[in-house]
């Protein structure tokens, strides 16, 4: 779990500044076991689809880390 560094406002809206942790991104893991695909889309879905307000920097399978 990433330690939190900080609470701020990036232009008008609150965003959470949390460490980086090493680890695979979406587009990694599509990339090494592409027969797994759908699987990790459907967890993607799930994920957001379950009222989660996370934002990513670009919402793009190479800025979406999985741990």
């Amino acid at each position: 779990i990433p330690k939190i560094k900080s609470v701020t406002m990036v232009e008008g809206k609150w965003a959470i500044v949390t460490e980086y942790i090493k680890g695979e991104t979406l587009s990694d893991l599509i990339k090494n076991n592409p027969d797994k695909r759908e699987e990790y889309f459907e967890l993607l879905d799930s994920f957001y689809s379950s009222g989660n307000r996370i934002k990513y920097r670009d919402d793009n399978t190479a800025e979406i880390s999985i741990f």
